[in-house]
């Protein structure tokens, strides 16, 4: 599997935790709640402001070494820790935009789906 070296802004950190528990809503009552996955995936939002070296890098990493986001690749994230964490992650869908700042900067944002890698 292959590693995206490029770190995000730790500015633009978003996640939202994956769900564990099903619930069902029933009729005249509180709802029943159960465990459903153990260690479910996360979605993270992430940025990259990127010189034009980098964004070709991006580029080319997301375009051939992750078939435009259906393979799976590593990278170290700062989500639940102050200490960087190594991820399996997948870029979701269609989340993946670009674009070009005053003078020779690009922004990129995605969504990464996420869970925590434990080498084999």
């Amino acid at each position: 599997m292959d590693t995206l070296s490029l770190t995000p802004n730790q500015a633009g950190y978003g996640f939202s935790d994956g769900d564990e528990v099903l619930s069902v809503k029933l009729d005249g009552g509180a709802s029943r709640y159960r465990k459903d996955i153990a260690n479910a995936s996360k979605t993270v939002s992430v940025v990259w402001t990127l010189g034009p070296t980098d964004y070709a890098t991006f580029r080319t990493f997301f375009r051939d070494t992750v078939s435009s986001g259906a393979l799976p690749f590593l990278i170290d994230l700062l989500v639940e820790t102050e200490n960087l964490v190594t991820y399996k992650a997948y870029f979701v869908v269609g989340s993946v935009k670009s674009g070009q700042n005053s003078g020779k900067t690009f922004t990129v944002s995605a969504q990464l789906e996420i869970v925590e890698y434990t080498a084999p």
